[in-house]
């Protein structure tokens, strides 16, 4: 964290690298300060991002003794939980081409620092990885004519590019379509998602899509996650939706927990 412009570490009350504050703005580009930052999930690693000349920003990745194992050009994601995959093996990032004329998802091996995935980014969104930290998943969106348009998701294993699964679900421009993912079972071979309000399972192994059951959803969605054999929707009026994924029996608890911004589960 952050304290008097250090990076402390939290096991040993020692300094390991000292950084300019983070909130201020450089007057050179030679000394930007870093202004996003992740650990990975192992805690072997700290991604930093600074920006460069011309408004590019650097990835600089810090080891535990604060020196910097590896860079490159391109900027991390927003949320930390897409960035790393959850065994801290694989880092992603988005970056420009050479030529600036489009940008591209990454996937850097931290074992090599070697790019083991590369796909142009316009229109895709990176959903997440899944819990054994083997593939990314991707939502890919296409306007197919006028009047209809592809939503498609696919799961990339990283160590096998060309093993690539994954679904699409065509909707009318018009109406457009309410696509959200929740998340994956525990052994990342089910995804469950909203589409439309209704709660759909993707097998991976077989590429079924299956319709669990339509849920009462009549506002905004704030939190949704996979917990065991349950999925768990709420609300922002604390509504909470409990789904069982086998019997598909639905609870639904009326504002119980009341409007919150923060949930958070007790292993």
């Amino acid at each position: 964290h952050f304290e008097e412009d250090r990076l402390f570490a939290v096991d040993k009350p020692r300094v390991i690298r000292s950084m300019t504050s983070p909130i201020s703005v450089p007057d050179e580009v030679g000394d930007s300060p870093y202004y996003a930052m992740h650990w990975s999930p192992d805690g072997q690693y700290l991604a930093a991002m600074k920006l460069m000349e011309y408004n590019l920003s650097q990835i600089d990745i810090l080891d535990t003794k604060g020196e910097i194992a590896h860079s490159a050009k391109g900027h991390l994601l927003p949320d930390d939980r897409k960035g790393w995959s959850p065994d801290g093996r694989y880092l992603t990032y988005v970056a420009w081409s050479d030529t600036f004329e489009i940008e591209s998802i990454f996937v850097l091996d931290m074992r090599s620092f070697e790019i083991v995935y590369e796909t142009p980014s316009p229109y895709v969104d990176i959903l997440g990885w899944s819990p054994d930290g083997a593939n990314l998943l991707l939502q890919r969106d296409m306007l197919l004519d006028q009047d209809v348009a592809s939503l498609s998701v696919s799961v990339v294993w990283i160590e096998d590019e060309e093993d690539r699964r994954g679904f699409s679900i065509d909707y009318s421009t018009d109406k457009g379509i309410h696509f959200r993912f929740i998340g994956c079972s525990d052994d990342s071979q089910q995804l469950y998602f909203l589409v439309d309000g209704v709660l759909t399972e993707y097998d991976v192994r077989s590429g079924r899509l299956l319709e669990i059951r339509e849920l009462p959803i009549s506002s905004k969605i704030t939190y949704a996650t996979v917990l065991g054999q349950q999925v768990i929707i709420v609300s922002d009026t604390g509504t909470m939706i409990a789904v069982d994924k086998v019997s598909r029996e639905v609870k639904i608890h009326e504002s119980i927990i009341g409007k919150f911004s923060t949930i958070a589960w007790i292993p």
